[in-house]
């Protein structure tokens, strides 16, 4: 198993700019928040929330005051990607950038690409997997 950027870190091998931490608003995503910044300085630190529909009601709330309470900037951003298939290889991917005038295949690096639709729920990502 290869280091983490944090194993890296406490070893002194690598130096950190940012972490940013994914947090849900669930035990777990809060939880890891809560060990990064046992670890990192907090100035480096910030939080990150997707937006989804399945967000119950008061998520966004609860990790601003979450958030605000440890001093980590937070960052929400509202979950929509775009689904295309690659005209080459017919390799099927999602983009989150809306303004990339071309999308680009991971698969075989071809910018040939169709539109197929766009996915913005848990239930959208399950029907697209």
């Amino acid at each position: 198993m290869s280091p983490s950027l944090l194993d890296e870190y406490l070893a002194g091998q690598r130096q950190l700019t940012r972490v940013v931490v994914s947090v849900s608003g669930g035990k777990d995503s809060i939880a890891m928040l809560l060990q990064v910044l046992e670890i990192v300085p907090h100035d480096l630190v910030i939080a990150h929330h997707q937006i989804v529909l399945e967000d119950w009601p008061g998520t966004v709330g609860y990790c601003e005051t979450v958030c605000r309470r440890l001093g980590v900037p937070l960052y929400c951003t509202q979950a929509s990607y775009s689904g295309y298939e690659c005209l080459e290889c017919h390799h099927r991917y999602l983009i989150s950038c809306a303004t990339l005038s071309i999308p680009w295949c991971r698969a075989c690096g071809s910018r040939q690409a169709k539109y197929l639709r766009q996915v913005e729920s848990v239930l959208d990502l399950v029907e697209w997997r």
